[in-house]
């Protein structure tokens, strides 16, 4: 994959100018096991400064109603891919169960500015067997192309495509996820158990373990751009930069993930069960 990648880099790393606040902690008591009675309000907020001075903005995605028509060129779940007709021999097929695979979602970058694409392309389709083949992941077609160089576009396409549904967008900051942070002084359990009023986060007077507090941070749920969620701090690339997220999809109870990488362009896919 090229490292030539077009999108708008205030989505993708931006210095956070006003540090999160810790208000209040109380700390729960701890097991036998452990010798340390409490941790202290400026350790947890000495972690929240290192781990927090930036963000990533990513696009929440809800999926909406049923489209009234099934537009090929729109951003959606389901439905007809803009798709060439010169090309429907090499429609996507699965490599396990031989059957046509249909379209999971089909994004513009004209919608979603924090979309990563490829030079040259402005649109991406994902590709899923309908039969849910795959082992460690689902099995997948991944599509770049450029809107504006398909003129012949299909009116249907092959397999048992997904009614088309609408996509709801909004946007929000984005952090690094608890897991992906990496650092062998933290007592990620203490400090996870340690309940907590983080300023912005938490509502007023409401004490939350800071694990729970903390991934208000991070969406769980399908998004474009912005930080993995929970991949085991396996995915570093150049100079260990964390990759960010393509897309990122719920699915078999866990969520599918495509990544890359800013500095080379490497792409990754994984998924991780909850």
């Amino acid at each position: 994959m090229s490292n030539n990648w077009t999108f708008d880099k205030k989505y993708h790393s931006t210095p956070r100018t006003n540090p999160w606040r810790l208000l209040a902690t109380k700390d729960l008591k701890p097991n036998e096991e452990f010798e340390r009675q409490e941790i202290r309000l400026n350790y947890i907020q000495s972690v929240m400064d290192q781990c927090i001075n930036e963000y990533r903005i990513t696009s929440k995605i809800e999926i909406g109603n049923l489209e009234d028509q099934d537009d090929p060129r729109t951003s959606k779940y389901g439905g007809t891919p803009l798709y060439s007709k010169a090309n429907l021999s090499q429609w996507p097929c699965c490599c396990d169960c031989g059957d046509e695979m249909r379209l999971e979602f089909q994004l513009r970058q004209k919608d979603f500015p924090t979309l990563m694409c490829p030079a040259g392309n402005d649109v991406l389709q994902v590709f899923f067997c309908p039969n849910g083949c795959g082992d460690d992941e689902p099995e997948h077609r991944i599509i770049w192309l450029a809107e504006a160089e398909v003129q012949d576009a299909v009116s249907t396409g092959y397999g048992a495509p997904l009614k088309p549904h609408q996509l709801i967008i909004s946007e929000q900051d984005d952090y690094l996820g608890l897991n992906e942070i990496s650092d062998g002084n933290v007592d990620w359990f203490r400090l996870g158990i340690s309940k907590c009023l983080i300023e912005g986060v938490t509502e007023d007077e409401e004490l939350l373990p800071f694990i729970d507090a903390w991934e208000r941070m991070n969406y769980r749920g399908i998004k474009v751009g912005g930080y993995p969620y929970w991949v085991q701090n396996a995915w570093r690339c150049c100079e260990k930069v964390a990759l960010t997220v393509i897309l990122q999809i719920e699915i078999w109870e866990g969520n599918w993930i495509i990544m890359a990488c800013s500095q080379c362009g490497k792409l990754h896919t994984d998924y991780q069960g909850t």
